[in-house]
């Protein structure tokens, strides 16, 4: 179970609300080949951001954290039989994707 779970079960619903996540990702080009997509950039931004607004700075975790049930239900997923959140290296991948003038154009939203 996720160490931070009174903050997701606050922080999933303003997301949501906020649509947070899905305003950044129309900000930043996806260059991947549409027929290998698995995960969204949206929901690699909202797995990120929930995952650092419950205490997970790096990333690292997301190796057992992509399976948690909680974090799965906060993310838009079935907690037991829904498929995985993104990986540690496919965040990774995308925490360093943002060309500068996509950094710019978040920036003033």
């Amino acid at each position: 179970m996720v160490a931070g779970y009174p903050l997701i079960v606050l922080l999933a619903p303003v997301e949501r609300r906020c649509n947070v996540a899905a305003t950044l990702a129309a900000l930043i080009a996806d260059r991947r080949d549409p027929s290998h997509i698995r995960h969204t950039v949206a929901d690699v931004l909202r797995a990120r951001m929930l995952a650092i607004g419950c205490g997970y700075p790096d990333g690292n975790e997301f190796d057992w954290l992509r399976r948690d049930p909680a974090f799965k239900l906060a993310c838009g997923r079935l907690p037991d039989s829904g498929r995985d959140l993104c990986s540690q290296p496919t965040i990774s991948r995308w925490e360093n994707a943002p060309t500068l003038r996509e950094i710019k154009a978040a920036a003033v939203e």
